[in-house]
């Protein structure tokens, strides 16, 4: 008897803890398709104005649950010399906490803001126009959150239509936090990637480091010999897209800014990248990236101007494992399903056993004719 309440405590607590185990995950589960509604990422696009300046832009329409959008904010035609009432699209917002997604533009000269103006767009960044009142808000934060210059985030806070032109600004939020609205916003490692395909990794540096045009046909030619058709993987800079569809990309040794800033790619320190696919094509917001693909190097000098002296093929982008981009991942119960059907099938198993050890030892046996009378 008392061997008989021990097992039938021993199953009461295995079951008490797989319950508890698929409870904790349902619970997790929950959380994470929450969190990962949050990720509602926005389209997004790259504008650029007659004078030839491009920037970043979001597609906010996309947003829903508590977004506020520029394009409401827009709509009051403000003017400092002559001041038209706010709409009533905009003041519907003022007063209440909201998230409003955009690009920081600071405001500080540090790696960490408390505050900062958000904008629909990277439009002010280097050479861009200067914006108009209603296109921006004034962003002042409790504490000092991390600078993201082309990754657009989400800023949960007080709305409040406050116009002070004088001070620079019509629209303010009280920040209450910033977050990344997109995942996976930083290429991975290109040691990382190369590791887990046993692939080496291009460098630029011989081709680059060759001083006269004798010495660079023999890097070259040594090239040819050593890298054409092999697989690698390469690092570098995004400094330049073409318009096809999908986009080749230029991915320089040096980051460059298109105008002024940085090192400009040539044929020595830049390789033409082929995507495979249009999902091989990085983010706007991306200012490096990662490539798997097949190097070739162009034999021809009458071509090199058109395709670089060495151009990667069939290019993968290489990006962070699942659980590693920022977005939550769902990796199933605590304890694994399998394990639990191992448990039960083996608890299940000795408890048979145990039944017919007892009945082959006489301890339980069918009644006899005799007995039922």
């Amino acid at each position: 008897m008392k061997r008989l309440k021990l097992d039938i405590i021993l199953v009461a607590v295995m079951v008490a803890i797989f319950a508890a185990n698929h409870f904790e995950h349902h619970l997790r589960a929950e959380r994470i398709r929450r969190q990962a509604q949050e990720w509602d990422v926005p389209v997004m696009q790259v504008v650029s104005n007659a004078a030839g300046h491009s920037s970043i832009q979001i597609e906010e329409r996309t947003h829903r649950g508590g977004y506020l959008y520029f394009d409401t904010l827009e709509s009051w035609a403000y003017s400092k010399d002559r001041p038209t009432p706010c709409p009533e699209s905009v003041m519907e917002a003022n007063g209440r906490q909201v998230k409003l997604t955009g690009f920081m533009y600071p405001l500080q000269d540090a790696g960490s803001l408390t505050v900062f103006c958000l904008l629909k767009s990277t439009q002010t960044c280097c050479y861009g126009p200067r914006p108009q009142y209603n296109q921006y808000v004034f962003v002042e934060m409790p504490r000092s959150v991390k600078f993201e210059r082309l990754a657009p985030v989400v800023v949960e806070g007080r709305f409040v239509v406050d116009p002070k032109p004088d001070e620079g600004y019509i629209y303010r939020m009280e920040g209450k936090s910033v977050r990344a609205a997109v995942p996976n916003d930083q290429p991975p490692s290109a040691t990382d990637i190369a590791r887990r395909n046993n692939l080496p990794v291009f460098d630029f540096a011989p081709l680059e480091a060759a001083k006269t045009a004798a010495d660079k046909e023999t890097e070259i030619a040594r090239m040819v010999a050593d890298l054409d058709g092999k697989q690698m993987v390469l690092q570098g800079f995004i400094v330049g897209k073409t318009g096809d569809a999908p986009a080749k990309i230029m991915i320089g040794k040096y980051p460059w800014d298109g105008k002024a800033q940085g090192t400009p790619p040539g044929l020595y320190n830049a390789v033409l990248v082929i995507p495979k696919s249009a999902d091989d094509t990085p983010p706007v917001w991306w200012r490096e990236a990662v490539f798997t693909g097949t190097v070739r190097v162009t034999r021809e000098p009458a071509e090199r101007a058109k395709n670089g002296i060495v151009g990667l093929q069939d290019a993968i982008l290489a990006t962070a494992p699942a659980g590693q981009q920022g977005a939550p991942v769902d990796n199933g119960p605590l304890v694994p399903l399998a394990f639990e059907f191992t448990i039960l099938t083996a608890s299940g198993g000795m408890f048979f056993l145990k039944w017919l050890s007892k009945r082959s030892n006489g301890s339980i046996s069918p009644a006899s004719p005799g007995d039922r009378t």
